[in-house]
């Protein structure tokens, strides 16, 4: 049994919290890793409710001596002791932010350790820029939490915590065609985001684009996928698996107020071809479990990590 130590930045809770979690688990239930945590600036602050079903687990100091692995997210790199140096890192990239040569995210691809990025848009982007082995794993989500129920006919949710004066401005112009609209500007308790998205009829979500680092996957489209909803959403590249222009999805362009309010109108305006997306939206995030994403995890991480340290090891 390995002992894996996750260390995070404690702090607002996002989509990227949720997933690091998620890993958590998958460790959790791994036969030959024994998983715990440190959270940095306050173990139960921000996201730390996310951790208060394994507090047992939760590390009140940072002492990498014990761990046999370290597993990071995104910019935490710079929380880790020198020591953590002749660990085996496993580094967790979410944002194409890590492969702009003027981020500071940039100088983590040079360390060795195996990267495992959300989505295989993002994988091909970080490869060129580090000798480490590179693995992409597209993002699974539950399918029992994010679920259809009854419909609320012509209902829209614009999320927009992202975005939040382009989310208002969308609201505004469906406003003067008659159509209301719930704005989510701020985070919402993931079990009250999937009874929303239960309910709601058309999801308009807004991703964040090239000046802010273009959507490492983009979760939030996939869950009102598989909440039955209508979708319509900007390309933000690492979302293209799923998100399919004319096929499971509206593509206005990225920015552009007055499309998307266009396209949402003319949505909810045409029954049938609403309801062709919402079918095939639901479909094609059957692909994306939390089962799938486990599985392609434990080959990943048994292939490139537990096998080789075996070896190195049995040497």
């Amino acid at each position: 049994m390995r002992k894996i130590l996750f260390v995070k930045k404690s702090g607002r809770l996002s989509g990227g919290h949720i997933k690091f979690r998620d890993y958590f688990d998958h460790c959790l239930h791994h036969p030959a890793l024994d998983p715990y945590v440190y959270l940095a600036f306050g173990s139960m602050s921000g996201d730390g409710p996310l951790w208060e079903d394994q507090s047992e687990r939760v590390q009140p100091k940072l002492d990498v001596g014990p761990f046999d692995l370290m597993f990071i997210d995104g910019s935490d790199c710079d929380l880790l002791p020198a020591q953590a140096e002749r660990k085996t890192v496993i580094h967790l990239i979410q944002d194409f932010r890590h492969t702009y040569p003027d981020d500071r995210r940039f100088q983590y691809l040079s360390r060795p350790g195996l990267r495992i990025c959300v989505s295989h848009e993002l994988a091909a982007a970080v490869l060129p820029h580090t000798t480490a082995c590179v693995a992409g794993i597209p993002n699974g989500i539950s399918l029992d939490l994010f679920a259809p129920d009854q419909k609320e006919r012509g209902s829209v949710v614009v999320w927009a915590r992202k975005n939040p004066a382009m989310g208002k401005a969308i609201r505004s112009g469906l406003k003067l065609r008659g159509i209301e609209v719930t704005l989510l500007t701020r985070p919402v308790v993931r079990a009250e985001f999937a009874g929303l998205l239960s309910r709601t009829d058309l999801f308009v979500g807004l991703p964040k684009g090239a000046e802010r680092g273009w959507e490492g996957f983009f979760l939030p489209a996939l869950e009102a996928m598989a909440s039955g909803c209508v979708v319509v959403c900007a390309d933000a590249i690492g979302n293209r698996s799923f998100c399919i222009d004319g096929r499971t999805w509206r593509s206005p362009p990225f920015g552009d107020v007055e499309g998307h309010v266009r396209i949402v109108e003319e949505l909810l305006a045409d029954d049938v071809q609403a309801e062709r997306f919402r079918l095939e939206g639901r479909r094609a995030s059957e692909a994306y479990t939390l089962d799938s994403e486990r599985d392609e995890f434990y080959r990943v991480v048994d292939e490139r990590v537990l096998k080789t340290a075996s070896a190195e090891h049995d040497s």
